[in-house]
């Protein structure tokens, strides 16, 4: 989720109310058209991460919550047929895409549809990188000119306490395993939150083990946020500790952007 202004202020914040949304104006993205495959009634997440600013998740997503692929790519054909000056197409929204039981179809009709309507529009992903162990995911993220997939911590304790599974199927070493071999073609972006708190991902060994972890990873690019206010237990890190933080990337050789928000 995320790659769009919202006032995180308000929190919970409402989810988002249609198959399509926006666009909205991202720093990353410019005018993004957000395409929502999680519905409208409640977060599908298999996350339910300390600092979500849709709130908690109160457990994991069943197939039939989903919304119909028809009714998706009707969604999708209309947007582009009705609303100009578009400069991505991002699959986010309220959860988490990859979770869709026909996620690879959608992508492949969504490309086909843009292809057709307007030939020269890029399709992003923004992904909480669960589902990176799966063959059929990794092989769809080549279909996306920008696949964005997170990594907010580098050890599997870490990871339960920053992340928090609702799914029980969700093992960290796997994850890694699948953003290290999503890495190899070369496209791979790993977005990461970074805070203070209890859970803290920004200090001390889950610090470090991070650094590790992406390291070994070797994505494109890291893109490096830290949250616009506290959430719950968990607080921003000055801007000091943020350039720091990106300092430490850029010495493993991983090309780094930081934003000053982290729903942006």
């Amino acid at each position: 989720m995320g790659g769009f202004v919202m006032d995180t202020r308000r929190w919970p914040v409402p989810l988002q109310p249609g198959l399509v949304y926006g666009p909205i104006a991202s720093k990353r993205l410019g005018r993004s058209l957000g395409i929502n495959l999680s519905g409208i009634k409640r977060k599908l997440c298999n996350y339910n991460c300390v600092y979500c600013f849709y709130g908690p998740t109160s457990h994991p997503p069943e197939p039939q919550e989903f919304p119909p692929v028809d009714d998706v790519i009707a969604a999708v054909t209309a947007a582009l047929n009705s609303i100009p000056d578009v400069d991505w197409l991002t699959f986010s929204g309220n959860g988490e895409s990859t979770l869709h039981p026909e996620f690879p179809r959608l992508v492949k009709e969504v490309r086909s549809v843009a292809g057709e309507v307007r030939p020269w529009l890029p399709v992003a992903l923004l992904s909480n990188g669960s589902t990176a162990i799966d063959p059929s995911l990794r092989e769809t993220l080549t279909m996306f000119d920008l696949p964005v997939l997170k990594l907010d911590a580098g050890d599997a304790e870490t990871h339960a306490a920053v992340n928090r599974p609702v799914d029980k199927g969700v093992s960290f070493e796997p994850i890694v395993e699948g953003l290290r071999m999503a890495a190899g073609t070369g496209k791979l972006v790993i977005q990461s939150v970074m805070f203070d708190g209890k859970p803290s991902n920004s200090r001390g060994r889950p610090y470090h083990r991070w650094l590790e972890t992406l390291n070994d990873i070797q994505p494109a690019a890291l893109q490096l946020y830290t949250l616009d206010h506290p959430v719950g237990p968990v607080n921003p890190i000055d801007t000091g500790r943020l350039d720091r933080i990106a300092r430490d990337v850029e010495g493993l050789g991983i090309k780094v952007k930081v934003y000053r928000e982290v729903n942006t």
